[in-house]
Protein backbone atom coordinates (compact mmCIF):
# COMPACT_ATOMS: atom_id res chain seq x y z
CA UNK A 1 0.00 0.00 0.00
CA UNK A 2 2.98 2.34 0.45
CA UNK A 3 3.80 2.13 -3.25
CA UNK A 4 0.33 3.08 -4.44
CA UNK A 5 1.12 6.82 -4.98
CA UNK A 6 4.10 5.91 -7.13
CA UNK A 7 2.02 3.38 -9.06
CA UNK A 8 -0.54 6.08 -9.79
CA UNK A 9 2.26 8.43 -10.86
CA UNK A 10 3.70 5.73 -13.12
CA UNK A 11 0.30 5.02 -14.67
CA UNK A 12 -0.28 8.70 -15.41
CA UNK A 13 3.24 8.93 -16.84
CA UNK A 14 2.52 6.13 -19.28
CA UNK A 15 -0.84 7.70 -20.10
CA UNK A 16 0.87 11.00 -20.97
CA UNK A 17 3.40 9.16 -23.11
CA UNK A 18 0.61 7.42 -25.03
CA UNK A 19 -1.25 10.71 -25.48
CA UNK A 20 1.94 12.36 -26.76
CA UNK A 21 2.58 9.59 -29.28
CA UNK A 22 -1.05 9.72 -30.39
CA UNK A 23 -0.87 13.49 -30.78
CA UNK A 24 2.30 13.18 -32.81
CA UNK A 25 0.64 10.74 -35.20
CA UNK A 26 -2.46 12.93 -35.34
CA UNK A 27 -0.36 15.95 -36.33
CA UNK A 28 1.59 13.91 -38.87
CA UNK A 29 -1.64 12.71 -40.51
CA UNK A 30 -3.43 16.07 -40.33
CA UNK A 31 -2.60 16.96 -43.93
CA UNK A 32 -4.26 13.74 -45.20
CA UNK A 33 -1.05 12.16 -46.41
CA UNK A 34 0.11 8.64 -45.80
CA UNK A 35 2.12 8.21 -42.64
CA UNK A 36 5.64 7.05 -43.39
CA UNK A 37 8.28 6.85 -40.70
CA UNK A 38 11.90 7.09 -41.75
CA UNK A 39 14.07 4.27 -40.34
CA UNK A 40 16.61 6.86 -39.17
CA UNK A 41 13.89 8.50 -37.05
CA UNK A 42 13.22 5.15 -35.39
CA UNK A 43 16.94 4.74 -34.80
CA UNK A 44 16.93 8.06 -32.93
CA UNK A 45 13.63 7.66 -31.06
CA UNK A 46 14.00 4.06 -29.92
CA UNK A 47 17.01 4.56 -27.58
CA UNK A 48 15.35 7.63 -26.06
CA UNK A 49 12.14 5.74 -25.33
CA UNK A 50 14.02 2.69 -24.05
CA UNK A 51 16.12 4.81 -21.68
CA UNK A 52 12.96 6.50 -20.40
CA UNK A 53 11.24 3.15 -19.83
CA UNK A 54 14.29 1.70 -18.07
CA UNK A 55 14.55 4.77 -15.81
CA UNK A 56 10.88 4.49 -14.86
CA UNK A 57 11.26 0.77 -14.26
CA UNK A 58 14.31 1.24 -12.04
CA UNK A 59 12.48 3.95 -10.14
CA UNK A 60 9.51 1.64 -9.62
CA UNK A 61 11.69 -1.21 -8.41
CA UNK A 62 13.77 1.00 -6.11
CA UNK A 63 10.72 2.24 -4.24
Amino acid sequence: MQDSPFSIFLAFGFLWILMGVGGLFWLAKSDRQSLSIDPIALLVALPILLAFAVALGIGAIAM
